[in-house]
């Protein structure tokens, strides 16, 4: 019943997203693992693989074929009997019938062969291999998603932070031309507001061509159809409160599925060498044959009343290499320099692997460094731009200091979101690192 339950919650999972407006990033990677057309084909190539493993295997079975076979001779082969053996000229015979039909039924078996039973023996490791390849499209399919939805989440919060700040804008920039009207102010004041509100709508024009692009790019990585409509229930607050994060983990490379995977190479090049090797030995195959013939002047082979003759055969068929011209000697070194290359490999993933987590923890660490200065460079500059309204406002402060901090406010809000972005990137970088994706 539970299996039944997880059948159907995958299957309902589309219509179920569909239904509603409202994507979280766990909602939208379980979406992505199951609609993914890149994963969808690592996981066909898996099959494709675990097909011929089993196709291997078939090489042992039993190979049973039934041929029929019918002849019309509509012009006969004459025989030449020379002169003397039946008479003192020669003789023209014709020995076989004009029609001919014959069934036959044959069964081989394979017997020995080195190079099947360690087919055999690699097929496991066959197997392993297409699961592990679809492990790392899983792992990269997970990584892509999680970066989308990221990039669809600060475009958005970037659209909004920008849009409040536009509200705040256009209310001094209507207080300022009642102002204005009044002739307490000169005009250049107003045009210069006029002029940052050209500018920030600008940008949040951009901003909003940025948005939608990051969620057509989500959708495309997910496998969601453009026209789809969804929202983000994510919210940049309720992440960071729970950001967790340890620069100094160290990293086990056998989480890592590269290991695994060149591992399970190792062992398939080992496999090859041995079947390559093989080739020197013997293979012995048996078969038998039986079958029936008959021969007309007619068409009249359903006649039950005329005869068939039937034939059979057993044997075996013993095949000895003896000189190959060195063929299977050449396979066998080029298995051995591929195996090399594969252990020069694994001899240094360890580094490779902690290059990676050094690097990504030290980025981690100045994505760190970048975002909480710039919560406090956005802290100040809205302490900087509330305090530049007041001063205008009072008539103490030019409308020259209020656009610069304006647009300083903007300036700031935009490095923000990217801070967030690069911090929640690096972690993901870390984690991957690390093997927990």
């Amino acid at each position: 019943m539970n299996k039944l339950r997880t059948i159907l919650s995958l299957f309902l999972l589309p219509l179920t997203l569909f239904a509603q407006d409202n994507l979280s990033l766990e909602e939208a990677i379980e979406f992505g693992l199951e609609n993914n057309n890149d994963l969808k084909n690592a996981k066909v190539n898996a099959e494709i693989r675990k097909e011929y493993a089993f196709e291997i295997m078939t090489e042992g079975f039993p190979q049973i074929n039934v041929n029929l076979d019918y002849a019309f001779a509509f012009e006969q082969q004459v025989s030449i009997i020379p002169a003397g053996v039946f008479g003192p000229t020669e003789q023209e015979f014709i020995f076989a019938q004009p029609q001919t039909a014959n069934l036959t039924a044959d069964v081989s078996q394979l017997v020995f062969d080195a190079r099947y039973i360690y087919g055999i023996k690699a097929r496991n490791a066959l197997i392993a291999s297409a699961d592990y390849q679809v492990e790392q499209q899983r792992i990269n399919t997970t990584e892509s998603i999680i970066k989308a939805y990221y990039g669809a989440l600060i475009s958005q919060e970037a659209y909004s932070l920008l849009s409040q700040n536009e509200a705040t804008l256009r209310q001094i920039l209507n207080e300022t031309s009642a102002t204005y009207q009044e002739g307490l102010i000169d005009e250049l004041s107003v045009n210069r507001l006029e002029l940052n509100m050209s500018n920030l709508l600008t940008q949040i024009e951009k901003q909003r061509n940025q948005w939608e692009n990051a969620l057509l790019n989500l959708k495309y990585v997910i496998g969601m159809p453009n026209d789809s409509t969804i929202i983000l229930d994510e919210d940049f607050i309720t992440m960071m409160g729970n950001f967790s994060y340890e620069v100094s983990a160290q990293a086990d490379p056998e989480n890592r599925v590269e290991t695994q995977l060149l591992a399970n190479q190792a062992a398939l090049r080992k496999y090859d060498i041995k079947q390559a090797r093989s080739s020197y030995f013997p293979s012995l195959y048996a078969y038998a044959l039986y079958g029936t013939l008959a021969q007309r002047e007619t068409f009249n082979f359903f006649d039950s009343n005329l005869r068939w003759y039937d034939f059979g055969t057993v044997g075996f068929k013993l095949k000895i290499p003896v000189f190959d011209g060195l063929k299977a000697k050449s396979q066998v070194q080029q298995r051995k320099l591929e195996l090399q290359i594969i252990e020069n490999n694994q001899a240094n993933i360890k580094e490779v692997i902690d290059l990676q987590v050094s690097n990504s923890q030290n980025n981690m660490a100045s994505a760190i460094s970048e975002y909480n200065n710039q919560v406090e460079n956005l802290a100040l500059a809205d302490k900087i731009l509330n305090k530049t309204i007041i001063m205008f406002n009072e008539g103490v402060g030019s409308s020259f200091e209020l656009s610069q901090a304006q647009q300083e406010y903007t300036n700031t809000m935009i490095n923000y979101t990217q801070s967030l972005y690069n911090l929640l990137i690096a972690k993901l970088d870390v984690n991957k690192a690390l093997g927990s994706l």
